[in-house]
């Protein structure tokens, strides 16, 4: 049976992507750090991994359900920072948090029957950079602090992350507006 690899997702505005891509501009090289393309960036909302073509209606509706309840709700840019991890990514970091659990839980719940969903506390971030094959120090990435901008969600979207020829193609699938 074919299958997709999918994940619901927050778009970002264009001013968004106008800071992270100056951010990104004046960062100092790190040997080793790839760069996540603008068109790629998002916020992730649910992991659904592989699925099957046959669930897609099933998967659909459960989004809808979800979006149809949800309140439109802001999240604000705070910092530019590596993340948590051994060998740290770029990490642009929201505020929000409790805004967005009211979105995130019942998604998650929609879903786990067709996916194991991550059950952590969410930290609502888009990561911009991962690091390559070399080991990158936290230290190497810059700290940037924010007081926004805000990112006003009143949507969220499915999206299939694609493999082939050794690029990951992102499409967008569908898009549910809350309170439709």
């Amino acid at each position: 049976m074919p299958t997709r690899r999918l994940f619901v997702a927050i778009p970002l505005n264009p001013e968004l992507l106008r800071v992270f891509a100056k951010y990104r501009e004046t960062m100092p090289a790190i040997a080793g750090l790839r760069w996540v393309p603008s068109e790629k960036l998002h916020i992730t909302v649910a992991f659904l991994g592989d699925m099957e073509l046959n669930r897609m209606d099933e998967i659909r509706n459960a989004i809808i359900g979800v979006a149809s309840t949800s309140s439109n709700l802001t999240l604000k840019l705070n910092r530019l920072a590596p993340s948590p991890h051994r060998s740290p990514m770029v990490w642009a970091e929201f505020s929000g948090v409790e805004e967005y659990r009211r979105l995130i839980f019942p998604m998650r719940q929609a879903l786990k029957s067709f996916a194991e969903m991550d059950q952590r506390e969410p930290h609502i971030h888009v990561t911009l950079a991962r690091p390559g094959r070399e080991r990158i120090r936290r230290n190497e990435i810059p700290v940037k602090e924010f007081d926004g901008p805000d990112l006003m969600v009143d949507s969220v979207e499915l999206w299939e992350s694609e493999s082939g020829g050794g690029a990951v193609v992102y499409r967008v699938l569908g898009k549910f507006v809350f309170g439709i």
